[in-house]
């Protein structure tokens, strides 16, 4: 599957780009190799199933068991690469999937699908663990959500947090989905401080944090006080957080812990 998915990376990313207007291509091809063959790489020797783990001398196995069926939103920022991602990660667990795919990206997502159940057939699994809405509504995407068969939700992106926007006084603190950043001025690393932690509270408690400086004190104060479970040192937040650039689990979706409504803090 990884195999598939990072084969056909540039021809999807040219998919995505045209599809949905956002990005560049070129920025795709990366992140689509990274959806696959990181990924794969970082979980091929995770145990997921049976046996996992024995401690204090044989007394205590744990034993994993698959959940069932997946339910996964793929956003329109990364639609490809994002479908790899959660098509290996359920796959590897013993889980179907069914997956909702943005309105404005339905061809790419499907197609990102569509090789990797082929590819999954292909070496021996079951037809038909891999499924994609072709005709994605909020109505049918609230009905995957709440179907009884459904036991874990994979979500990516926040509703939530971009309805909240319109009410807000500082709709640029959050993502915009277009090429424009605000910037802040601020009288010391201490003013600094407090200002994050604003931003995080407005637009993302939980998610992730990014600091550039050299002085470990002023880093280690940041990392206790913010509400952030991603805390990216003298690096890109966006790279950063997802592992590309850090040592981080690759990972196309990040956990915001209880902080941000979620059951996982990790990658």
């Amino acid at each position: 599957m990884a195999d598939a998915g990072f084969e056909a990376s540039e021809r999807l990313a040219k998919m995505a780009n045209e599809e949905t207007g956002f990005g560049i291509w070129e920025d795709k091809v990366l992140k689509n190799q990274f959806g696959s063959r990181d990924v794969y790489n970082s979980i091929k020797d995770l145990k997921t199933v049976g046996v996992i783990d024995v401690q204090a001398n044989g007394k205590i196995v744990k034993i994993a068991e698959p959940m069932g069926v997946v339910a996964a939103l793929i956003p329109s920022t990364n639609p490809t690469s994002t479908a790899f991602f959660k098509a290996l990660i359920s796959l590897k667990t013993r889980n179907s999937i069914v997956a909702s795919p943005h309105p404005k990206a339905v061809k790419c997502t499907s197609e990102a699908l569509k090789i990797m159940s082929d590819a999954a057939v292909a070496a021996g699994a079951p037809k038909d663990l891999i499924h994609c809405m072709t005709t994605p509504t909020l109505e049918g995407t609230e009905a995957l959500m709440k179907h009884k068969d459904v036991a874990v939700i994979l979500a990516t992106g926040s509703t939530p947090m971009v309805k909240a926007a319109y009410s807000k006084e500082e709709p640029l603190s959050v993502e915009k989905l277009s090429p424009i950043l605000a910037f802040y001025t601020v009288d010391g690393w201490l003013e600094g401080c407090h200002k994050c932690i604003d931003l995080l509270n407005f637009g993302g408690v939980g998610h992730t944090m990014s600091i550039h400086s050299s002085d470990q004190e002023i880093i280690m104060k940041f990392a206790l006080e913010k509400p952030a479970f991603r805390i990216v040192v003298n690096s890109p937040s966006s790279l950063g957080a997802v592992g590309y650039t850090t040592a981080l689990n690759p990972s196309m979706t990040l956990g915001v812990g209880t902080w941000g409504g979620s059951i996982i803090s990790e990658n």
